[in-house]
């Protein structure tokens, strides 16, 4: 009985241990891909590649504002939380490979969303986490502008690149949210943070209802004036509606053959 008892635990036991490194090996490859692509290093990211884009853009044949845009972008670009990270991650990790660099990265991007949720429903009357989200707005604006003028070329993926960009869309029009809950700039008395979204919706499509307007942040007439911090939001959001117009065009023609771009171009 003993001994039947001893098999029937040794074969749980040598079974157990394949099934449950089957299930973390699916999961791996179901996150960081194949075992070649996982493999792949990726050139190092952070400050040090921020250097070499500047490098490669002071040699490049441009001009003009074009030129002198590109460079403030990248000047810029050493103040961005996510360059930062990845600075800090190369330090850690010598190589990484380069699925671990766009994982790290989409879980930056989720953690940030999650971060924004919560701002809009529970800390948006805090002052510290309005300013949080102004710097992660900055991150993310910085982000796109760069994938439209400069790094876009060096994409890891062009379909990872259309989804992230809905994905930060989306983070965007939350971000405005909270910024128009914060500094009361509805044309109704207490809104909801329901209704904070549902405006900055709006505005992030273009569409214009009229039922839902911006008014002046210290009064609660909707026929006052409308105040200069209203108007100014509404019109960056509008902005980075045409950023993001704009990333979106470019990630789908890097999707293109370079023989494909010059017959239709």
């Amino acid at each position: 009985m003993f001994i039947v008892l001893y098999r029937l635990y040794n074969y749980c036991k040598t079974h157990t241990r394949a099934s449950v490194k089957s299930a973390i090996s699916f999961l791996i490859t179901l996150i960081f891909g194949p075992k070649g692509s996982r493999n792949t290093v990726f050139q190092k990211q952070g400050w040090g590649r921020n250097c070499k884009l500047i490098q490669e853009e002071w040699a490049h044949e441009s001009m003009g504002i074009t030129r002198l845009i590109r460079l403030l972008i990248l000047i810029g670009n050493f103040a961005r939380p996510q360059v930062i990270m990845d600075t800090v991650l190369d330090l850690i990790f010598q190589k990484r490979k380069r699925a671990e660099v766009a994982v790290f990265r989409e879980a930056y991007y989720l953690t940030r969303l999650t971060f924004f949720l919560l701002s809009l429903l529970y800390w948006h009357r805090s002052p510290i986490v309005i300013w949080l989200i102004l710097i992660l707005l900055y991150d993310m604006l910085l982000n796109h502008a760069g994938g439209v003028l400069v790094w876009g070329r060096y994409s890891i993926d062009p379909q990872r690149s259309l989804i992230l960009c809905l994905i930060n869309y989306a983070e965007v029009t939350v971000a405005f949210a909270i910024l128009y809950l914060h500094y009361e700039c509805l044309s109704v008395k207490s809104p909801s943070p329901l209704q904070a979204l549902y405006f900055s919706a709006i505005i992030a499509t273009t569409l214009g209802f009229g039922d839902l307007l911006p008014k002046n942040s210290n009064s609660v007439n909707p026929n006052s004036p409308v105040s200069s911090i209203a108007l100014t939001l509404v019109l960056i959001q509008l902005a980075v509606f045409v950023l993001f117009a704009l990333l979106i065009v470019n990630t789908l023609l890097s999707r293109q053959r370079p023989e494909e771009r010059k017959l239709n171009g």
